[in-house]
């Protein structure tokens, strides 16, 4: 898979981006990095991950996350939905006992693990009050149609409510 930074990549990123999106969309749709950092950056807090759905079956787990900004004070705001669909088939234990623990994003655990991977953007969606984005994770350096490696599917959806107390 050629890499995001070659140029008719970059050109074809630029393309599917919506083009009314401001300039702090467009970073966050085009991101290959995990979105809880960036978003920890963008806030200026650390950003949770609250699991508010996993269902796990022989081939695939499903999950829903929020992932909020806490202030403190009682102020909490959510940042981001997102629906991850996890292939199982040669998943590594030690990141499916993560995911199974629900304590960490999907990007975070991926790094924590030590597994490295290559993100493909899949799509993207504006309106006036949402943004989102869908992209497939696959593990680095293995070929997922020979049977090895594993894929993530995930679906992101912004407020964009959310990120207008950045403004002020």
């Amino acid at each position: 898979m050629d890499e995001i930074t070659h140029e008719d990549n970059i050109k074809t990123l630029i393309e599917k981006i919506p083009k009314d999106s401001t300039p702090l969309e467009k970073v966050i749709l085009g991101n290959e990095g995990t979105v809880q950092t960036l978003l920890s950056i963008v806030f200026g807090v650390p950003i949770k991950i609250e699991v508010l759905s996993q269902i796990e079956t022989e081939t695939y787990v499903v999950r829903w996350v929020r992932l909020v900004a806490d202030y403190g004070n009682n102020l909490v705001i959510t940042v981001c939905l997102a629906e991850s669909i996890i292939d199982k088939n040669n998943v590594f234990e030690g990141f499916l006992n993560g995911i199974r623990e629900k304590n960490m994003g999907i990007g975070q655990l991926l790094s924590a693990c030590g597994i490295r991977t290559v993100r493909e953007l899949l799509g993207f969606y504006s309106d006036k009050s949402t943004f989102s984005r869908n992209y497939s994770i696959s593990t680095y350096g293995y070929d997922i149609r020979a049977g090895r490696g594993f894929k993530i599917i995930i679906t992101e959806v912004f407020q964009k409510d959310a990120f207008k107390r950045l403004e002020k």
